[in-house]
């Protein structure tokens, strides 16, 4: 049985370490990066994203959509 789509997901971003994980302090909730990860799959996933924004349109229109909410 396949786990469920979220579950993938959790897998592919808690390895190279680009999940966020919860914490508070008092009244605060924030979020940080999960910084107990492996350094190589980081390394693939940033040359990946940053190849694709060179030349993928879909890519950098979704990029940009971002920059535009932000």
């Amino acid at each position: 049985m396949r786990q469920p789509r979220a579950a993938e997901h959790r897998g592919v971003l808690c390895r190279p370490g680009v999940s966020p994980i919860e914490y508070s302090s008092g009244r605060r909730r924030r979020r940080r990066l999960n910084y107990g990860s492996d350094r190589q799959a980081n390394a693939a996933l940033h040359r990946i994203v940053f190849t694709r924004l060179r030349h993928d349109p879909r890519t950098q229109a979704y990029y940009d959509a971002a920059r535009r909410r932000a």
